[in-house]
């Protein structure tokens, strides 16, 4: 009934104050009003927070070797109940967020935003970036079938036309001289 929820609420908010903090949080109103380089940020965030979400779910049933990645991916899109929608929702953000880290990007240089004092942000929404393209590059490999094997040799191939340094960091890259196991 109502009394007592207001109850609990009312006995949760005097001891802790969270209630009354978040009421505040939501009734503030946005200085300069909505527009989309303020909305990028929580997309991202929000994106971000869904990766983590799908990822550590679908961590409980990869396991992560040779022989037995293709059979838990697998397991998790044929026999786990919505586990062909857990891993969809994991593989499409994880688009998604590179698209979006992408615009905000774009949009910090076209608005001048990546001069001082706001570089810190500038480089720290660049170095996002190559994280979320590096996490979508091993991420493809986790299946471990011949689809996301030939499409990481091809993307790692990549790093070999780069002068000096190309074969180094395909060695890397691939974890040793070939592609393989390790």
């Amino acid at each position: 009934d109502r009394r007592s929820m207001k109850f609990l609420f009312d006995w949760i908010d005097d001891r802790t104050g969270l209630i009354s903090a978040t009421r505040g949080c939501c009734d503030a109103g946005v200085s300069g009003g909505a527009r989309w380089s303020r909305i990028l940020p929580a997309m991202i965030t929000f994106t971000f927070v869904v990766q983590i979400l799908t990822g550590l779910s679908l961590w409980m049933y990869y396991s992560p070797s040779a022989q037995t990645a293709w059979e838990s991916v697998y397991y998790v899109q044929h026999v786990v109940d919505g586990g062909w929608l857990l891993r969809g929702v994991h593989h499409y953000s994880a688009q998604v967020l590179v698209a979006l880290i992408g615009l905000y990007t774009l949009g910090l240089i076209v608005s001048g935003r990546y001069r001082p004092p706001r570089e810190f942000v500038y480089w720290a929404a660049v170095l996002m970036g190559m994280a979320a393209l590096g996490s979508c590059l091993t991420g493809d490999l986790l299946a471990w079938d011949q689809n996301s094997y030939a499409s990481t040799m091809v993307r790692t191939k990549f790093l070999m036309l780069l002068p000096v340094v190309g074969g180094d960091l395909f060695k890397l890259a691939a974890g040793g001289a070939t592609f393989g196991h390790l």
